[in-house]
Protein backbone atom coordinates (compact mmCIF):
# COMPACT_ATOMS: atom_id res chain seq x y z
CA UNK A 1 0.00 0.00 0.00
CA UNK A 2 1.31 3.43 -1.14
CA UNK A 3 0.95 5.61 1.64
CA UNK A 4 1.40 9.56 2.30
CA UNK A 5 1.67 11.73 5.49
CA UNK A 6 1.58 15.67 4.83
CA UNK A 7 2.64 17.96 7.62
CA UNK A 8 1.32 21.66 7.40
CA UNK A 9 3.11 24.05 8.95
CA UNK A 10 3.51 27.03 7.08
CA UNK A 11 6.28 28.89 10.12
CA UNK A 12 8.46 25.87 9.62
CA UNK A 13 11.94 26.74 9.98
CA UNK A 14 15.33 24.66 10.73
CA UNK A 15 14.98 24.48 14.51
CA UNK A 16 11.39 22.53 14.22
CA UNK A 17 13.31 19.52 12.69
CA UNK A 18 13.65 17.81 16.30
CA UNK A 19 10.28 19.27 18.07
CA UNK A 20 7.04 17.10 16.75
CA UNK A 21 6.38 19.06 13.33
CA UNK A 22 10.13 17.14 12.37
CA UNK A 23 9.95 14.28 13.94
CA UNK A 24 6.31 12.72 13.77
CA UNK A 25 6.54 12.89 9.44
CA UNK A 26 10.41 11.67 10.08
CA UNK A 27 9.34 8.40 12.17
CA UNK A 28 6.17 8.36 10.22
CA UNK A 29 8.26 7.48 7.02
CA UNK A 30 10.99 5.45 8.47
CA UNK A 31 8.97 3.01 10.34
CA UNK A 32 5.60 2.94 9.11
CA UNK A 33 5.94 2.99 5.20
CA UNK A 34 4.75 6.33 4.38
CA UNK A 35 6.78 8.61 2.20
CA UNK A 36 5.94 12.17 4.29
CA UNK A 37 5.62 16.13 2.81
CA UNK A 38 5.95 18.79 4.96
CA UNK A 39 3.90 21.90 3.72
CA UNK A 40 6.01 24.93 5.08
CA UNK A 41 6.32 28.23 3.74
CA UNK A 42 10.68 28.27 3.43
CA UNK A 43 12.21 25.23 1.96
CA UNK A 44 14.74 23.72 4.70
CA UNK A 45 18.25 21.89 4.37
CA UNK A 46 17.83 18.98 5.81
CA UNK A 47 19.96 15.59 6.50
CA UNK A 48 18.54 13.21 3.95
CA UNK A 49 20.07 10.34 5.70
CA UNK A 50 17.87 11.07 9.37
CA UNK A 51 15.32 12.48 7.07
CA UNK A 52 15.13 9.82 4.56
CA UNK A 53 11.67 10.08 2.75
CA UNK A 54 10.65 13.34 4.02
CA UNK A 55 9.98 15.94 0.82
CA UNK A 56 8.99 19.79 1.58
CA UNK A 57 6.85 21.49 -0.29
CA UNK A 58 6.25 25.15 -0.94
CA UNK A 59 2.98 26.98 0.14
CA UNK A 60 4.27 31.03 -0.56
CA UNK A 61 2.13 33.88 0.77
CA UNK A 62 2.90 37.26 1.43
CA UNK A 63 1.91 37.34 4.94
CA UNK A 64 4.22 39.08 7.49
CA UNK A 65 3.14 36.88 10.35
CA UNK A 66 3.36 33.33 9.12
CA UNK A 67 1.06 31.20 11.45
CA UNK A 68 0.11 27.29 11.42
CA UNK A 69 -2.96 28.22 9.17
CA UNK A 70 -1.11 30.86 6.58
CA UNK A 71 -2.05 28.59 3.69
CA UNK A 72 -4.49 28.78 0.76
CA UNK A 73 -7.14 26.13 1.22
CA UNK A 74 -7.09 25.98 -2.25
CA UNK A 75 -3.14 25.25 -3.11
CA UNK A 76 -3.55 22.60 -0.41
CA UNK A 77 -6.80 21.05 -1.88
CA UNK A 78 -4.16 20.94 -5.27
CA UNK A 79 -1.79 19.36 -3.27
CA UNK A 80 -4.35 17.00 -1.85
CA UNK A 81 -5.84 15.89 -5.03
CA UNK A 82 -2.30 14.73 -7.04
CA UNK A 83 -1.35 12.89 -3.30
CA UNK A 84 -4.74 11.27 -3.42
CA UNK A 85 -4.45 9.95 -6.99
CA UNK A 86 -0.33 8.86 -6.37
CA UNK A 87 -1.68 6.49 -3.07
CA UNK A 88 -4.02 4.07 -1.65
CA UNK A 89 -3.86 6.20 1.78
CA UNK A 90 -3.17 9.86 2.91
CA UNK A 91 -3.26 11.59 6.24
CA UNK A 92 -3.33 15.39 6.71
CA UNK A 93 -1.81 16.52 10.13
CA UNK A 94 -2.50 19.65 11.19
CA UNK A 95 -1.08 21.63 14.39
CA UNK A 96 -3.14 24.21 16.49
CA UNK A 97 -6.70 24.31 16.59
CA UNK A 98 -8.23 26.63 14.22
CA UNK A 99 -11.70 26.77 12.38
CA UNK A 100 -9.93 26.89 9.09
CA UNK A 101 -8.06 23.65 9.84
CA UNK A 102 -11.64 21.83 10.24
CA UNK A 103 -12.70 23.33 7.26
CA UNK A 104 -10.26 21.99 5.41
CA UNK A 105 -10.76 18.57 6.73
CA UNK A 106 -14.63 18.85 5.82
CA UNK A 107 -13.45 19.93 2.31
CA UNK A 108 -10.84 16.66 2.22
CA UNK A 109 -13.95 14.07 3.11
CA UNK A 110 -16.16 15.99 0.25
CA UNK A 111 -13.23 15.46 -2.40
CA UNK A 112 -11.36 12.78 -1.49
CA UNK A 113 -12.12 9.18 -0.42
CA UNK A 114 -8.87 8.53 0.56
CA UNK A 115 -7.42 11.41 2.61
CA UNK A 116 -7.91 11.38 7.06
CA UNK A 117 -6.89 14.58 9.32
CA UNK A 118 -5.70 14.51 12.05
CA UNK A 119 -5.13 17.71 14.33
CA UNK A 120 -2.49 17.84 17.10
CA UNK A 121 -3.78 20.23 20.00
CA UNK A 122 -0.52 22.13 21.49
CA UNK A 123 -2.62 23.70 24.16
CA UNK A 124 -2.39 24.19 27.79
CA UNK A 125 -4.80 23.03 30.18
CA UNK A 126 -6.47 26.09 30.68
CA UNK A 127 -7.43 26.09 26.79
CA UNK A 128 -8.18 22.90 26.62
CA UNK A 129 -10.88 23.13 29.47
CA UNK A 130 -11.90 26.15 27.91
CA UNK A 131 -12.26 24.86 24.45
CA UNK A 132 -15.81 25.48 22.44
CA UNK A 133 -17.14 26.94 25.93
CA UNK A 134 -17.29 30.45 24.68
CA UNK A 135 -16.21 29.58 21.06
CA UNK A 136 -17.14 31.90 18.70
CA UNK A 137 -16.66 29.39 15.58
CA UNK A 138 -19.89 29.45 13.68
CA UNK A 139 -22.94 28.55 15.31
CA UNK A 140 -22.74 25.61 17.63
CA UNK A 141 -24.48 22.85 15.74
CA UNK A 142 -22.31 24.00 12.55
CA UNK A 143 -19.45 23.48 14.43
CA UNK A 144 -20.08 20.15 15.83
CA UNK A 145 -20.66 19.08 12.44
CA UNK A 146 -17.96 20.17 10.58
CA UNK A 147 -15.43 18.32 13.70
CA UNK A 148 -17.11 15.22 13.08
CA UNK A 149 -15.31 15.30 9.84
CA UNK A 150 -12.16 15.42 11.64
CA UNK A 151 -10.49 11.87 12.36
CA UNK A 152 -8.13 12.45 15.31
CA UNK A 153 -7.04 14.90 17.82
CA UNK A 154 -4.58 14.84 20.07
CA UNK A 155 -3.44 16.77 23.32
CA UNK A 156 0.28 17.07 24.64
CA UNK A 157 -0.36 17.28 28.50
CA UNK A 158 -2.31 14.43 30.55
CA UNK A 159 -3.98 17.51 32.06
CA UNK A 160 -5.26 18.88 28.71
CA UNK A 161 -6.26 15.37 27.51
CA UNK A 162 -8.27 14.69 30.49
CA UNK A 163 -10.81 17.86 29.72
CA UNK A 164 -10.63 16.90 26.02
CA UNK A 165 -11.70 13.74 26.96
CA UNK A 166 -15.01 15.46 28.34
CA UNK A 167 -15.80 17.53 25.09
CA UNK A 168 -18.95 14.99 23.81
CA UNK A 169 -17.80 16.36 20.19
CA UNK A 170 -14.33 15.18 19.98
CA UNK A 171 -13.96 12.50 23.08
CA UNK A 172 -14.20 9.89 21.27
CA UNK A 173 -11.34 10.42 18.58
CA UNK A 174 -8.54 12.38 21.43
CA UNK A 175 -5.54 10.97 22.01
CA UNK A 176 -2.46 11.64 24.14
CA UNK A 177 0.36 12.47 21.91
CA UNK A 178 3.19 14.00 24.02
CA UNK A 179 6.35 15.58 23.05
CA UNK A 180 9.46 13.38 22.70
CA UNK A 181 13.03 13.22 22.34
CA UNK A 182 15.32 11.74 19.54
CA UNK A 183 17.34 9.25 21.57
CA UNK A 184 19.49 7.94 18.83
CA UNK A 185 21.56 11.33 19.39
CA UNK A 186 24.02 11.08 22.57
CA UNK A 187 22.33 8.11 23.77
CA UNK A 188 23.33 7.28 27.42
CA UNK A 189 23.27 4.03 29.51
CA UNK A 190 21.56 4.44 32.19
CA UNK A 191 22.44 0.82 34.20
CA UNK A 192 25.75 2.74 34.31
CA UNK A 193 25.71 4.34 38.29
CA UNK A 194 28.73 6.11 37.53
CA UNK A 195 27.07 8.83 35.18
CA UNK A 196 24.85 9.92 37.82
CA UNK A 197 27.37 9.95 40.86
CA UNK A 198 29.33 12.23 38.32
CA UNK A 199 27.00 14.99 37.86
CA UNK A 200 28.40 18.15 38.51
CA UNK A 201 26.82 20.61 40.96
CA UNK A 202 25.01 22.28 38.03
CA UNK A 203 20.96 23.82 37.61
CA UNK A 204 20.53 24.16 34.30
CA UNK A 205 18.15 25.63 31.60
CA UNK A 206 17.45 26.89 28.25
CA UNK A 207 14.79 29.12 26.38
CA UNK A 208 13.97 32.21 25.88
CA UNK A 209 15.38 34.10 28.76
CA UNK A 210 13.87 37.12 28.55
CA UNK A 211 10.43 36.65 27.58
CA UNK A 212 7.86 36.92 30.27
CA UNK A 213 6.35 33.85 30.16
CA UNK A 214 9.71 31.62 31.20
CA UNK A 215 9.92 33.80 34.33
CA UNK A 216 13.45 33.71 34.55
CA UNK A 217 13.77 36.19 37.41
CA UNK A 218 12.11 33.92 39.72
CA UNK A 219 14.40 31.26 38.85
CA UNK A 220 17.70 33.62 39.69
CA UNK A 221 15.57 34.96 42.66
CA UNK A 222 15.40 31.53 43.83
CA UNK A 223 18.78 30.05 43.32
CA UNK A 224 20.24 32.94 45.71
CA UNK A 225 18.02 32.49 48.09
CA UNK A 226 19.01 28.92 48.59
CA UNK A 227 22.52 29.48 48.79
CA UNK A 228 23.33 26.55 47.17
CA UNK A 229 26.36 28.53 45.21
CA UNK A 230 27.64 28.95 49.03
CA UNK A 231 28.39 24.92 47.93
CA UNK A 232 29.84 25.13 44.85
CA UNK A 233 26.74 25.47 42.61
CA UNK A 234 26.11 27.11 39.48
CA UNK A 235 23.27 28.42 37.46
CA UNK A 236 23.71 28.03 34.06
CA UNK A 237 20.98 29.66 31.57
CA UNK A 238 21.38 29.15 27.70
CA UNK A 239 19.01 31.16 25.54
CA UNK A 240 18.43 34.22 24.08
CA UNK A 241 18.56 37.06 26.71
CA UNK A 242 18.48 41.02 26.65
CA UNK A 243 20.20 43.79 28.79
CA UNK A 244 18.03 44.00 31.51
CA UNK A 245 18.28 40.18 32.07
CA UNK A 246 22.11 40.94 32.22
CA UNK A 247 21.26 44.03 34.26
CA UNK A 248 19.82 42.10 36.83
CA UNK A 249 21.83 39.26 37.11
CA UNK A 250 24.63 41.70 38.02
CA UNK A 251 22.90 43.91 40.14
CA UNK A 252 21.30 40.81 41.79
CA UNK A 253 25.27 38.94 41.98
CA UNK A 254 26.84 41.58 43.54
CA UNK A 255 27.67 39.89 47.03
CA UNK A 256 28.01 36.54 45.60
CA UNK A 257 30.57 34.37 44.45
CA UNK A 258 31.89 35.26 41.11
CA UNK A 259 30.17 33.15 38.20
CA UNK A 260 27.39 31.72 40.53
CA UNK A 261 25.30 32.38 37.50
CA UNK A 262 26.09 32.22 34.33
CA UNK A 263 24.40 33.36 30.57
CA UNK A 264 26.22 31.03 28.15
CA UNK A 265 23.96 32.17 25.19
CA UNK A 266 22.21 29.76 22.10
CA UNK A 267 23.63 26.67 22.18
CA UNK A 268 23.56 24.05 19.09
CA UNK A 269 21.27 20.68 20.21
CA UNK A 270 25.29 19.06 20.41
CA UNK A 271 26.16 21.98 22.99
CA UNK A 272 22.42 21.69 24.71
CA UNK A 273 23.10 17.99 25.76
CA UNK A 274 26.41 18.14 26.66
CA UNK A 275 25.21 20.60 29.53
CA UNK A 276 22.37 18.55 29.85
CA UNK A 277 24.92 15.51 30.53
CA UNK A 278 27.06 17.52 33.09
CA UNK A 279 24.27 18.73 35.34
CA UNK A 280 22.37 16.91 38.30
CA UNK A 281 19.24 19.69 37.82
CA UNK A 282 17.46 21.09 35.02
CA UNK A 283 15.48 24.23 36.41
CA UNK A 284 11.95 25.29 34.60
CA UNK A 285 10.56 28.77 36.50
CA UNK A 286 8.10 29.29 33.41
CA UNK A 287 4.67 30.83 33.97
CA UNK A 288 2.86 28.89 32.00
CA UNK A 289 3.92 26.46 29.30
CA UNK A 290 1.82 24.26 26.81
CA UNK A 291 4.37 21.11 27.19
CA UNK A 292 8.04 22.15 26.63
CA UNK A 293 10.37 20.23 24.35
CA UNK A 294 13.60 21.01 26.79
CA UNK A 295 11.80 18.65 29.31
CA UNK A 296 11.89 15.23 27.42
CA UNK A 297 15.24 16.13 26.29
CA UNK A 298 16.21 17.21 30.16
CA UNK A 299 15.57 13.75 31.87
CA UNK A 300 16.64 11.42 29.01
CA UNK A 301 19.92 13.20 29.87
CA UNK A 302 19.68 12.08 33.41
CA UNK A 303 18.67 15.86 34.88
CA UNK A 304 16.18 16.00 38.15
CA UNK A 305 13.27 18.41 37.27
CA UNK A 306 12.71 21.46 39.49
CA UNK A 307 10.48 23.17 37.98
CA UNK A 308 6.99 25.28 38.69
CA UNK A 309 3.43 23.43 38.03
CA UNK A 310 3.07 24.03 34.44
CA UNK A 311 2.33 21.74 30.88
CA UNK A 312 4.43 18.99 30.57
CA UNK A 313 6.04 19.07 33.88
CA UNK A 314 3.83 16.47 35.86
CA UNK A 315 3.78 14.51 32.59
CA UNK A 316 7.58 13.71 32.81
CA UNK A 317 8.15 13.51 36.32
CA UNK A 318 5.63 10.92 37.11
CA UNK A 319 2.84 13.30 38.50
CA UNK A 320 6.02 14.69 40.38
CA UNK A 321 6.94 11.40 42.14
CA UNK A 322 10.57 11.57 39.99
CA UNK A 323 11.04 15.19 40.30
CA UNK A 324 10.14 18.16 42.49
CA UNK A 325 7.30 20.84 41.50
CA UNK A 326 7.21 24.03 43.17
CA UNK A 327 3.14 24.50 44.81
CA UNK A 328 3.61 28.13 43.94
CA UNK A 329 5.43 30.46 41.45
CA UNK A 330 6.61 32.34 44.19
CA UNK A 331 10.60 32.53 45.38
CA UNK A 332 10.09 30.41 48.45
CA UNK A 333 8.37 27.19 46.92
CA UNK A 334 10.86 27.25 43.82
CA UNK A 335 13.64 27.74 46.50
CA UNK A 336 12.32 24.82 48.07
CA UNK A 337 12.02 22.57 44.88
CA UNK A 338 15.64 23.73 43.66
CA UNK A 339 17.62 22.56 47.01
CA UNK A 340 15.25 19.81 47.06
CA UNK A 341 16.26 18.49 43.64
CA UNK A 342 19.82 19.52 44.37
CA UNK A 343 19.97 16.99 47.83
CA UNK A 344 17.98 14.21 45.82
CA UNK A 345 19.96 11.05 45.90
CA UNK A 346 21.92 9.79 42.17
CA UNK A 347 19.73 6.61 41.79
CA UNK A 348 16.20 9.42 41.40
CA UNK A 349 18.30 10.42 38.13
CA UNK A 350 18.32 6.81 37.03
CA UNK A 351 14.88 6.22 38.00
CA UNK A 352 13.63 9.55 35.96
CA UNK A 353 15.64 8.61 33.28
CA UNK A 354 14.62 5.53 32.76
CA UNK A 355 10.85 7.02 32.83
CA UNK A 356 12.08 9.14 30.01
CA UNK A 357 13.59 7.27 28.02
CA UNK A 358 10.24 4.17 28.17
CA UNK A 359 8.02 7.22 27.80
CA UNK A 360 9.13 10.04 25.78
CA UNK A 361 11.04 8.33 22.70
CA UNK A 362 9.62 9.72 19.46
CA UNK A 363 10.32 6.48 17.87
CA UNK A 364 7.72 4.86 20.50
CA UNK A 365 5.86 7.96 20.52
CA UNK A 366 4.79 7.57 16.49
CA UNK A 367 4.65 3.96 16.99
CA UNK A 368 1.46 4.49 19.08
CA UNK A 369 0.30 7.42 16.53
CA UNK A 370 0.80 5.30 13.79
CA UNK A 371 -1.34 2.32 15.48
CA UNK A 372 -4.37 5.17 16.39
CA UNK A 373 -4.43 6.64 12.58
CA UNK A 374 -4.77 2.70 11.64
CA UNK A 375 -7.65 1.86 14.24
CA UNK A 376 -9.46 5.21 13.06
CA UNK A 377 -8.93 5.44 9.49
CA UNK A 378 -9.10 1.98 8.09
Amino acid sequence: MKKAFVTIFPPFEKTHLYKDVGMIPRYMASDHGYKSYILSNASIVIDEKLFNSVEFKLIKNNINSITSSSYNVFDVLRILHNLSTENDKVVVNFYHFHPKHVVLSFLIKVFFSNVSSYIKLDIRSEGAKELFNSSKFYKKHIRDFLLGFVDIFSAETAQAFSYLKQKRNISGKTYLIPNGVLLSEGEIDSNNIDFFNDKEKLIFSAGRLESYPKNTKLMIDSFLKSELWQDGWQLILAGSYDQELVNYIKEKTRKVHHGAISLVGHLNREQLFSHMRRAKVFALSSRWEGFALVLPEAVAHGCIIAATDVGGVADVTNMGTLGFIAKEQTVDSFTEALKSAAASEPLLGKKQMDFGISNFDWKSICNKLAKIIDEQTN
